[in-house]
């Protein structure tokens, strides 16, 4: 066990005793930390987050009705069901396909042979079975997710913890890029203490790429970007609008300083996408009241405006335009002519080759490394994954969509983690390497199925307090 496992041991014995929403924060942190491993068995590690995973299993288990909850979204035709059939044909890919098209079909492995990427006949490998760990642990987060958040209150009390996520995610970046230039990264080596290749100390235009807790700096982009748009739709929802606010700003800044093309374009795409939705008011997922048109004026004023003060600032000086044209030939314009870019697109087109070569079965989960979300998907998990994600992700995003007319407060939050998964999704869509997409994802999934699988608890009407004014604890 590492230095950085047993300070998560620690800290989860007291939370899992606390209670269940400290202990989804606790793993909500952990999962933070993509560039450690927490204990070391043999081949394989275990990443803080996943060890954090069962800790809050046994958080939820010795609580009244803690399983029931866990397996009460699970069931047809919730979300859930959805997930745990993906789970069962992912695991199952990872284990007969290497078997059934093995020496066939040739594939890029997860792991580099002697520090570079080259093709070789499919096989078993521990990739294999790492990943199927990883779809069955993704599956577990998600339903004690829905276990955790029970009641308004409860949901409630995990935003605040999840905030506090964000909020840490860059506090985490700042430090790291302070040790760097006073000459100190070592000072943080507890945390990149994973055996695989890290890229943190590059640099773009004379600035450190902000890479946080995270292996390189498209990871750190991706999953802040995910982050933004929970906490930025929690605050356009009225929804802890300081703490919201403030997470956003700080989460914004977070993604362009990583330098990332993965975080750039996805954010675009994103914030493109919110920006049109509010202008031609298509999103009407928010109250009437006068701060909340005030806060939808605001995000359309934000293109005119920025546009506005950039041609001012252009205008008196020209030279501004020097190097913010210098980091987009870098991340973006020569991007696809880099030799990541053409390594990355290579990968791409092998997966999509291996696709066609397994008669649309795919090869296994953890049989090959590629650099998108939907190539790694349609390549390892064939025709079979790609319906049964695409279901899954159509419940959580449309489906859950019902109004809670005795707590408003429900429907934007719901909605918040609706958009983070969205955002997710779209950073790993540009450089993920296999099909997972992490424990934050799945925890924001759960946090938006939560009430239409609890609609009793959700139903009814408050005891004491309501959800807005409740103390964080549960």
């Amino acid at each position: 066990m590492s230095l950085i496992g047993l300070f998560f041991v620690l800290l989860s014995g007291v939370a899992l005793l606390r209670s269940q929403v400290q202990m989804l924060i606790v793993v909500g942190i952990a999962a933070v930390f993509q560039a450690a491993y927490a204990v070391n068995i043999g081949p394989a590690t275990l990443t803080p987050g996943h060890m954090a995973v069962f800790f809050l299993g046994l958080a939820v288990i010795i609580r009244q009705k803690g399983i029931e909850a866990s397996f009460r979204g699970l069931v047809y035709p919730l979300p859930g069901f959805f997930l745990l059939a993906l789970t069962i044909w992912a695991v199952f890919s990872g284990l007969t396909m290497p078997r059934l098209f093995a020496n066939e079909i040739q594939v890029i492995p997860l792991t580099a042979e002697g520090g570079q990427y080259v093709e070789i006949p499919l096989s078993p490998s521990a990739g294999n079975i790492s990943q199927s760990f990883y779809f069955l642990v993704n599956l577990l987060i998600f339903g004690l997710t829905i276990a955790v958040v029970r009641t308004p209150r409860m949901l409630w009390n995990v935003v605040y913890g999840m905030l506090f996520v964000c909020l840490f995610n860059i506090g985490v970046a700042v430090v790291d890029s302070i040790t760097y230039t006073i000459g100190a990264p070592d000072l943080l080596s507890f945390m990149r203490n994973a055996d695989y290749g890290q890229a943190h100390s590059q640099a773009v235009a004379g600035m450190k790429r902000l890479t946080g807790s995270y292996p390189e700096p498209s990871e750190f982009a991706g999953a802040t970007v995910g982050l933004f748009a929970f906490a930025f739709r929690l605050w356009r929802g009225g929804i802890r609008p300081q703490l919201s606010a403030l997470a956003s700003v700080a989460l914004l800044v977070g993604v362009l300083l990583a330098f990332s093309t993965t975080g750039y374009v996805s954010l675009a795409v994103y914030l493109f996408i919110v920006y049109w939705a509010n202008f031609f008011w298509i999103d009407r997922g928010f109250g009437n009241d006068v701060a909340t048109k005030l806060r939808r004026y605001v995000v359309i004023s934000f293109g005119p405006i920025l546009a506005l003060l950039f041609a001012i600032a252009v205008a008196i000086r020209p030279d501004l335009l020097n190097p913010i044209a210098a980091v987009f030939d870098d991340t973006i314009a020569n991007k696809a002519s880099s030799q990541s870019g053409i390594e990355r697109t290579s990968w791409n087109l092998g997966g999509l080759r291996a696709f066609v070569e397994s008669a649309g079965l795919g090869v296994g989960i953890g049989s090959m490394r590629l650099s998108s979300f939907v190539v790694a998907l349609i390549a390892t998990t064939g025709v079979v994954g790609v319906l049964l994600f695409s279901t899954f992700v159509y419940s959580v995003l449309r489906v859950t969509q019902r109004k809670n007319t005795l707590y408003p407060e429900v429907d934007q939050i719901t909605a918040a983690a609706r958009s983070g998964c969205f955002a997710f999704m779209l950073s790993a869509s540009l450089a993920a390497s296999t099909p997972d997409l992490g424990l934050l994802f799945f925890i924001l999934a759960g946090m938006a199925c939560a009430p239409t699988v609890h609609v009793r608890q959700y139903s009814s009407p408050p005891m004491q307090q309501p959800p807005n004014t409740a103390v964080a604890t549960a």
